[in-house]
Formats: structure tokens, sequence, C-alpha cells
């Protein structure tokens, strides 16, 4: 089981890292701020209540208070 979990989390970290440094520089290159925000939003809006609150209930505890203070603007 450790090193199940080890290896899904070494996978996560290469995944973060890849969209970090790859795919979100080429999509700041053909896309505005704004267009990104919108994009962004509107796969929000896609979910499901129901898939919202599981997101929520996930990232919301290790979410900082300066960042919890932001949700809902």
């Amino acid at each position: 089981l450790y090193l199940d979990v080890t290896r899904f989390v070494a996978e996560a970290y290469l995944h973060m890292h890849d969209e970090e440094t790859l795919a979100a520089p080429l999509l700041e290159e053909i896309y505005s701020q704004p267009e990104l925000a919108t994009l962004s939003q509107r796969g929000r809006d896609s979910l499901t209540r129901a898939e919202q609150d599981a997101f929520t209930g996930i990232l919301l505890p290790a979410m900082s208070h300066a960042d919890r203070a932001t949700l809902g603007r």
C-alpha cells in the first residue's frame, strides 16, 4: 500500500509539473487572462452541484484562510 500511495503522489506531482511548465505557458500564449478566467469559470459551471460539493470537500481543508476568503467573489 505504501508503495502504491508513493507512486500515486509522485505521478500527481509530475502531472502538476507538466501543467505548470508546459501547458500553462502555452495557454497563456494563446489566450488572454480574461479569456482564461472565462474558460475556467465555464469548466466549473459545467459541474453538477454534487460534483462541486465533492471538490469543495477535498479542496477547502487544504486552502489557506486568505484563499478561502476569495471564494464566492
